[in-house]
């Protein structure tokens, strides 16, 4: 038999040679799991839009919040931009909102122009 050199092994050291190799097992899985679908610790992999320049750099757009505060923003965050409404009471220095991938909305002094002009300059 192929496991003759184990009938004379303590129990505890079979089972411990078993564990390691269920443990080599597993890690040769996640290696190529992670060779094939790209991911690594629970991160996706996730390919560049098309039109994306470069994948090596992140574009951050510099702007302003309602207190003159600096604000960086990932133009690929933001989902829609637009103008504030007559209704809308977040003051008259705020020219621009923008909303953003996870439901939220970042309020500006600089008009839309302006970000969808940095925006598109980046690419």
């Amino acid at each position: 038999m192929i496991f003759r050199p184990l009938e004379g092994m303590p129990l505890v050291w079979r089972i411990a040679l078993a564990l390691m190799i269920v443990a080599l097992a597993v890690i040769l899985l996640l290696i190529l799991t992670w060779a094939i679908n790209g991911e690594a610790a629970g991160q996706t992999v996730v390919a560049p839009p098309p039109g994306a320049k470069s994948t090596d750099t992140l574009l951050l757009i510099k702007l302003h919040g309602p207190d003159g505060q600096v604000i960086y923003i990932n133009p690929m965050a933001v989902v829609s931009v637009r103008a504030p409404r007559k209704g809308d009471t977040l003051g008259p220095e705020l020219k621009c909102l923008l909303h953003t991938m996870d439901g939220k909305f970042i309020a500006v002094t600089e008009g839309c122009d302006k970000f969808v002009q940095e925006a598109e300059g980046g690419r």
